[in-house]
């Protein structure tokens, strides 16, 4: 989080991604990714993770809310 409040997106998601190749389970990692994603128009690939999130979160209704509205702004 400290390279993403840096400005430096990309370092950031290296990172993540590095942790999620051990630990792909890390819900708090994977949710980290999607919304640099998100907020750094990278809208297909934040979908994309988001619904892999929802695949082994299926209970997270902020996700499902997430989602959607990622959704309606396409």
């Amino acid at each position: 989080m400290y390279y993403e409040a840096a400005g430096s997106i990309f370092k950031a998601q290296e990172i993540y991604l590095e942790i999620l190749e051990t630990t792909p389970e890390d819900a708090m990692t994977l949710k980290r990714l999607i919304s640099l994603c998100r907020h750094n128009d990278m809208q297909n690939d934040a979908i994309a993770m988001l619904n892999k999130y929802l695949e082994l979160n299926g209970i997270d209704e902020e996700a499902w809310m997430e989602l959607c509205d990622m959704y309606l702004s396409k």
